[in-house]
């Protein structure tokens, strides 16, 4: 499957697996205290691969992901939509379909999430995001090491209970360099998201 060969040009260095994930465990944690005590919403979301890349290799590759997400600032001060200004640590399990492997990435996404109120607690959502990430598959179709993780996604929310949502979405995910290190044709998927968000701070 070649969905694009590259959709943004960034730049990029070189920093090992273990920094970035200990990068992420502290944004994490640091994201987690600060939406306790703004009152932001924040939750986990899960992602199940439904279109995969297919390598050069012959095996398709399959991430499984477990997705930090928090609201940094709601950007819409006024009406019943939100555009919220969100972090996303992912910490994502590599399968194959020819059972080799597994493969690991760690990342952190930053973004924007439009979401429209639809009425009684539920929202329609569109959302854009990028941000550095590392991934640890030896492929001739992307370098291994430090890239760039860039995400498109639509979904719906709705309402869980007491300042609590359900996430359920569908996002498309290009991760590629900059072209600083080949071979750099990128590594796409599609995803099917589920999770539970909610108002951290607040009695539910």
């Amino acid at each position: 499957m070649r969905i694009s060969e590259n959709l943004w040009c960034k730049c990029s260095g070189s920093v090992g697996w273990r920094y970035l994930w200990a990068l992420w465990c502290a944004l994490a944690l640091g994201q987690w205290v600060s939406a306790q005590s703004a009152g932001r919403w924040g939750g986990v979301v899960a992602g199940v691969p439904f279109v995969y890349e297919h390598l050069p290799e012959g095996r398709a590759y399959q991430p499984y992901q477990l997705l930090g997400w928090w609201t940094l600032s709601d950007l819409k001060k006024r009406g019943a939509d939100h555009l919220f200004w969100y972090v996303e640590p992912q910490l994502v399990f590599v399968t194959f379909s020819d059972d080799s492997g597994p493969d690991w990435e760690v990342g952190l996404n930053s973004g924007l999430m439009y979401q429209l109120a639809l009425g009684q607690g539920w929202y329609a959502t569109a959302a854009i995001g990028t941000g550095p990430h590392y991934v640890t598959v030896e492929t001739s179709l992307q370098a291994r090491g430090f890239i760039f993780s860039d995400n498109f996604e639509v979904g719906i929310i709705a309402p869980g209970g007491k300042r609590m949502q359900l996430h359920m979405r569908t996002r498309f995910r290009h991760i590629s360099n900059a072209g600083l290190k080949n071979p750099n044709k990128g590594i796409d998927v599609f995803f099917a998201l589920a999770g539970v968000v909610w108002q951290i701070g607040a009695q539910l």
